[in-house]
């Protein structure tokens, strides 16, 4: 017992230092109510419905895809994962193709499940349930579940997309697609399934029998990659001659990854022409391991106010790619005291506001837009939570 307590205090010593960092304020009492950590049944914020998403070089990409999805098929569910290194667009790419109008046309019933971490199959279920109800999921009786899924989908083609899935456990995806194939007779339904690692796309290729290979995900030509980050630095401005005198080196610190691009493109928006030179110099280009990953902290660690990393931090308590209004936001991080009237003269909400926009151009919260929704944020701090699966 002695050591498991002493153990407990390490890990609170090394949380304690990590909010030091962050320049945290402990708080005896919560100024506001945090919300509950999502169950699968809360998830139905966290899904893609209908949203245009910028994509840059991947047309082609695209169309092979949809291609493949729309030839005739005597299976009842098909599959087809793609798999890449984190930061290449695999989810971008499946958005995509999800709201390609020949996709609508073609399928009766489409659903989006944000997986993001390895869960039982019965979640599985619970969010394809909900994703087709459109409520939460009460029961936790697999039967029952299944059930009403199969009342859902029975008579109907459907465009399943498994997206950010981790579990390459072999039984589970056996049973998972040996249940779906068993709720619709109907031939010519489809799973895409986008994940890092190589293996789980091999089981479930294995599992449905498929002779087709995964889609692998490929990096983006250099000149694509520039013209992501110069839209985020100039938009459509002349290149200036302190981004010209830099282009070369930051192409290779890119490495053919388009979140790459955007979060190096929007740290240098953030800062002085005269200081981009000294940021490659000192930090960015000597930055090893993971590149995504050392980019989006390097991006964290130059966030002009200590205030607007708080802000950031704030959001790791909402589960990963959880979706929620821009005001909402705001309100949360005025709730905690994060934000202060006063600051030349300006509001909470318009401090809120600029902060927001901070985050937003520094590629560390996406805004996502669509038809009916304004000024909804995804936090980017899922990838930073993946690598510690």
């Amino acid at each position: 017992m002695a050591s498991k307590v002493r153990d407990i205090n390490l890990e609170l010593n090394k949380i304690n230092e990590e909010a030091n960092r962050l320049e945290l304020v402990s708080r005896l009492v919560m100024t506001a109510a945090l919300p509950a950590a999502a169950d699968a049944g809360d998830r139905r914020n966290r899904q893609t419905d209908s949203v245009a998403v910028p994509m840059t070089g991947r047309a082609d990409d695209e169309s092979k895809i949809v291609k493949m999805l729309l030839s005739p098929s005597e299976k009842v569910v098909s599959c087809l994962p793609i798999t890449g290194m984190g930061g290449l667009g695999k989810t971008t790419l499946a958005k995509s193709i999800y709201n390609n109008h020949q996709i609508d046309g073609h399928f009766q019933k489409k659903l989006w499940v944000c997986v993001s971490k390895k869960v039982p199959v019965v979640e599985l279920f619970k969010l394809i349930l909900v994703q087709l109800t459109g409520e939460k999921v009460e029961v936790d009786d697999r039967n029952v579940i299944v059930e009403k899924i199969q009342n859902q989908l029975e008579g109907k083609r459907y465009f399943l997309v498994l997206d950010d899935v981790w579990d390459d456990n072999q039984a589970l995806w056996d049973d998972f697609f040996t249940t779906l194939k068993g709720l619709n007779p109907t031939d010519g339904s489809w799973c895409l399934v986008t994940t890092r690692i190589g293996q789980l796309a091999d089981i479930v290729l294995k599992v449905l029998r498929m002779d087709d290979e995964a889609y692998a995900l490929g990096r983006l030509p250099d000149d694509l990659c520039w013209s992501i980050l110069k839209e985020k630095v100039v938009g459509r401005e002349e290149e200036p001659d302190e981004l010209k005198a830099i282009k070369e080196r930051v192409i290779k610190r890119c490495d053919g990854l388009p979140l790459a691009a955007s979060v190096i493109g929007g740290l240098l928006s953030l800062k002085r022409k005269e200081e981009w030179q000294s940021i490659l110099e000192n930090r960015l280009l000597s930055a090893g391991g993971d590149h995504v990953r050392q980019i989006l902290k390097f991006s964290f660690d130059n966030l002009p106010l200590p205030a607007v990393k708080k802000c950031f931090a704030y959001c790791s308590i909402f589960p990963e790619d959880a979706e929620m209004e821009g005001d909402v936001l705001i309100e949360l991080w005025m709730a905690e005291g994060f934000l202060h009237a006063g600051l030349e003269n300006k509001t909470m909400e318009e401090i809120g506001e600029y902060y927001l926009e901070i985050l937003l151009q520094s590629s560390l919260l996406e805004e996502i837009r669509d038809g009916w929704r304004r000024n909804v944020i995804k936090c980017m701090i899922w990838y930073t939570k993946s690598q510690n699966q």
